[in-house]
Formats: C-alpha cells, structure tokens, sequence
C-alpha cells in the first residue's frame, strides 16, 4: 500500500524553469509594445499597487472603461479670427479712403490713424510704434487671408442654396 505522502511526491512534477514565478522578473520590458509610452517610476510603482490589488485583467478592463483625460488646462485661448478679420476689414476701408485723397502710402497712414485711435488717451500704454506696426501688419494680412476665406465659402454656401431651391 503506497501511502498518501508517497502518492503527492509521484504526482508532483516540477514547473519547467520559464514557468517559475521566483525566476522571472516582476515586469518583462519584452511583454511592453514599443508605440506605448515609456512611464515614470512614480506611474510605475502606481500601476503595480493596482495590479497588485486588483489584478492584471480587472486593471486592465478599468484602463478601457475609463473617460478619456482631460487636459490639465483649459481648451486654450479664444479664436482671435473674428478680431483680425474686423481688423483687416478696417484698415483697408481707411486705407481705400486715404487713397482717394491721394496719399502716397495708404496702409501706412491707415496704420497710424488706428495706433492714434487705440493709444491717444494713454500716453502710459503707448508702445513702440515700430512693434505696434509689425504686429498690426501680421494680424492684417492674416485676417485679409480668413476674411477671403469667410466670403468663399459663403459664396460656395449661397451657390449651394440656390442649387437647392431650382431642385426643389
């Protein structure tokens, strides 16, 4: 009669050596896709305590689950289009006015007539003309492209209208 601590041992066979937990190592870099971003060793050490306490596959359906981050800050500043589109509208009427009167350099005088209008009460405030007219000139032509754009696409929407009320 073989008795039950002899029967255990014949039973039992050892793991072969690449399934033994105490040979392995905790996390295998291998296992880890390349495209996945590399975590810190705080994030490290966070995600091991919950796989610890939860396991791989309940973290792991968590991490699915879960919204999308937000950003730590807001969406960002506000669009300026509108701004640099009244801008650009307005310093080329004043220009096409100063060009009636027969001014050599129209955007030029259009340019000091808006610095007059935006700094002639605070003499504080003032900034240097030369910066002023370098940025007004950028916000001009950038809001001259999107005004461009605005009407385009507003033609292309009252051509579309209009193609809609023939085919109705």
């Amino acid at each position: 009669m073989i008795s039950q601590r002899s029967a255990k041992r014949r039973l039992w066979k050892p793991l072969p050596r690449a399934f033994r937990t105490h040979n392995r190592r905790k996390y295998d870099d291998s296992e880890m896709s390349s495209d996945l971003p590399k975590l810190s060793e705080s994030d490290q050490k966070k995600l091991a305590r919950l796989v610890r306490k939860y396991g791989c596959e309940a973290v792991a359906a968590a991490a699915k689950k879960a919204p999308p981050a937000k950003p730590a800050r807001g969406p960002g500043r506000p669009s300026r289009i509108f701004e640099r589109m009244w801008l650009a509208g307005l310093i080329d009427e004043w220009a096409e006015e100063n060009r009636q009167a027969g001014s050599r350099q129209p955007y030029k005088q259009a340019e000091i007539e808006y610095y007059d209008c935006c700094y002639s009460r605070d003499e504080q405030k003032r900034l240097d003309f030369q910066k002023f007219q370098k940025k007004l000139k950028k916000d001009r032509l950038q809001g001259r492209q999107e005004l461009q754009r605005y009407h385009a696409n507003l033609q292309r929407w009252e051509a579309h209208l209009r193609a809609q009320k023939k085919g109705a």
